[in-house]
């Protein structure tokens, strides 16, 4: 998930990918409506992870450790694509490598 997530053709896709790091400025500028809802699909994707962390690492890690990962790899996820979105046209090279970095290490 993480490989397709973070790869040159999710970043390029032209239907914008993945909302989450498409709107993840916007959400913050606009009205409560609006960062409700994007709340509550960063809330699913949380879930998700930590569902998935938790069943992977089942008796090795708490719920909370579970849903800190979730928050880890989202932050990573986002802000990694927002980050390559916004430097792809003029730095090319750069916007690689933080895809490449952050499939790397997804979890830091």
């Amino acid at each position: 998930m993480v490989d397709d997530y973070l790869s040159v053709a999710h970043r390029d896709a032209s239907d914008g990918g993945c909302p989450s790091a498409s709107l993840v400025i916007d959400a913050g500028r606009h009205s409560d409506t609006v960062q409700s809802a994007y709340a509550t699909g960063v809330e699913g994707y949380l879930t998700s992870f930590a569902e998935e962390f938790a069943r992977e690492h089942e008796g090795e890690i708490t719920s909370q450790e579970a849903r800190e990962r979730a928050v880890l790899l989202l932050s990573r996820l986002v802000g990694a694509m927002a980050l390559a979105r916004a430097v792809s046209r003029v730095r090319p090279e750069l916007s690689d490598e933080i895809l490449r970095t952050c499939r790397a290490h997804p979890l830091g």
